[in-house]
């Protein structure tokens, strides 16, 4: 007969290992089994449980997420709903099935719409056989704010942009947007995130939701492109609006983004001055002969309009021809010519007469 490889004194303890559970593992083979913890510390919530938020002022909302997993080796965890108090919204959902050995972030916000203590309870709907509902209380505090914020928006640090107003700029560019809150109480201002109608300019580098800005802190930024998310040039007008708690028309501020408008071309001629038809020289063609004065008919050498005459030796008078008139001499008439001709001729007179002068002796 054939021994057994197994000794009856090895039995019992094999029997023994086979009935320790390892631990995380309790539910190995078992059906599903829901996990909560804290997202920041990762401490465990039980089931019944609480989860306080925190605190935040009056109109200035706020968010955190709690994670939820499934424990179990094999079956995964099946999640049909979930619920939270008044006050406090649920943001993200985990998935409707949570494989085994994984878990999920659910975000709850608190809406702040009310000051005073929310509370109650956060409930989770699964096929855990054992914990569903898994509930715990969940709750925030509000604090009542006394002033509001302000708003006001800039393209760049400084250029404002109203209202309702409008900004154009020009097709493919890409203009940076900041949100201030400088100008009214000393609430902080929260925003949303900023959208376009119809869908078309580029909004990125923007803030996420709820975005606080602190009463004369630094501006939120976020840059607009008349571009597709793809840097595609577009044109057209867009209302850009952006939601927060400031109050009254504030609370949604908007304004038309107009993309690609031309700058008008320049149809300006390069000159616009009518063609310059008068001639380069409008004076009358100058006939006059080289050094002459136009119009004078006065004989080259002579002076104008003198008719005076010469008298010459023999008495007889001729016009003047080449000689200019002299000045008046006192007591003399006629040109230094003349006037020497006639001392001369006086002259030679006087010396005439002593040659024909008498000789008389003397006794």
């Amino acid at each position: 007969m054939r021994r057994s490889l197994l000794s009856p004194f090895l039995l019992v303890p094999l029997a023994a290992f086979a009935a320790v559970a390892t631990p995380g593992l309790a539910h190995a083979a078992g059906p599903p089994s829901i996990e909560v913890h804290r997202g920041d510390t990762g401490a465990d919530i039980p089931m019944g449980g609480s989860l306080n938020m925190g605190t935040t002022a009056l109109g200035v909302p706020f968010s955190i997420y709690f994670v939820v997993g499934n424990i179990a080796d094999i079956e995964p965890l099946q999640v049909s709903g979930a619920s939270a108090p008044s006050g406090i919204t649920i943001t993200q959902l985990p998935p409707s099935t949570i494989v085994a050995g994984t878990s999920h972030a659910v975000r709850v916000r608190c809406d702040a719409t009310s000051a005073g203590v929310v509370s109650g309870d956060f409930v989770i709907l699964s096929d855990d056989p054992d914990s569903s509902p898994f509930t715990f209380q969940l709750s925030c505090t509000v604090n009542p704010v006394i002033e509001q914020p302000g708003f006001r928006l800039t393209a760049g640090l400084s250029t404002p942009i109203a209202d309702g107003g409008t900004l154009t700029v020009a097709s493919g560019s890409t203009f940076g947007v900041f949100s201030h809150n400088d100008d009214g109480g000393n609430a902080p201002l929260v925003l949303g995130l900023p959208s376009s109608n119809p869908v078309g300019p580029k909004l990125s580098g923007y803030w996420v939701v709820d975005a606080v800005v602190a009463a004369g802190g630094v501006p939120q930024y976020t840059a607009i492109g008349c571009r597709t998310g793809l840097n595609v040039p577009i044109t057209g007008s867009y209302v850009i609006s952006i939601s927060s708690n400031a109050p009254g028309n504030l609370a949604t501020y908007s304004f038309t983004l107009v993309c690609g408008t031309p700058t008008p071309s320049d149809t300006t001629p390069n000159d616009t001055t009518p063609n310059d038809t008068t001639p380069n020289d409008t004076t009358p063609n100058d006939t006059t002969p080289s050094g002459t004065t136009p119009n004078d008919t006065t004989p080259s050498g002579t002076t104008p309009n003198d008719t005076s005459v010469v008298e010459d030796v023999s008495g007889a008078a001729s016009p003047t021809t080449s000689v200019p008139r002299a000045l008046p001499t006192t007591g003399l008439e006629g040109t230094p010519t003349a006037v020497a001709g006639a001392v001369l001729l006086g002259l030679g007179l006087m010396l005439l007469r002593l040659v024909r002068r008498p000789v008389y002796a003397r006794d």
